[in-house]
């Protein structure tokens, strides 16, 4: 992730944090900086901000893959074990998958908020709504399976078909696009710095 009060500082900024609103508040010549980019504003330290917190989700949308990629892992080697190891894993992979749900959950209601911010300032990343998609699915797929083994006759021995490699091609492409958003962001914010050192 990028430290926001190493770039606002590169760019002349100052950097204080109020601990009243739990914020950070950014002053650029005695301005200080909104989130909000409206009418085309070219300020610099408002797009830098901007861009710094667009790359932090895309970075935690990341993250949030890793997570349903280990969980998956687990799921499948609850069913690679006698039974009773098994269960043990089962109820570790059930209390897992609920913070993966939470993790989930705190990036959706961010995105909406973000994209608002981001479409204000003419910057599109719609696609963070597919990626979360994707992701759901995975989630639920989850959840389905966990369900499925916790109430039947599953046998552990044999898993015979059942295949917990849930992410699969979905899941790599939900990740890839998080990685390239990231990357995008990260990118646009090495420009400004740049820029901002040949003025």
């Amino acid at each position: 992730m990028v430290p926001i009060r190493a770039v606002s500082e590169a760019l002349g900024a100052e950097v204080t944090w109020d601990n009243s609103t739990r914020s950070v508040k950014i002053t650029d010549n005695n301005k200080v900086i909104d989130n909000d980019i409206t009418n085309n504003e070219t300020n610099k330290i408002a797009l830098l901000k901007l861009y710094t917190k667009i790359a932090s989700h895309y970075y935690h949308l990341g993250e949030l893959n890793d997570q349903i990629v280990n969980t998956s892992r687990e799921l499948y080697l609850a069913t690679s074990y006698h039974t009773t190891f098994a269960r043990k894993l089962l109820d570790s992979v059930s209390s897992n998958l609920e913070e993966v749900n939470k993790s989930y959950e705190s990036l959706k209601e961010a995105n909406q908020q973000l994209i608002d911010e981001a479409n204000r300032a003419g910057i599109n990343i719609n696609d963070t709504n597919d990626i979360l998609l994707k992701y759901n699915k995975a989630i639920n797929q989850h959840k389905v399976r966990i369900y499925s083994l916790n109430n039947s006759n599953f046998n552990y021995n044999n898993p015979g078909n059942y295949s917990f490699t849930v992410t699969g091609k979905e899941g790599s492409d939900a990740a890839q696009k998080a990685f390239d958003g990231y990357k995008r962001f990260y990118d646009l914010i090495q420009n400004l710095l740049a820029d901002a050192y040949t003025e």
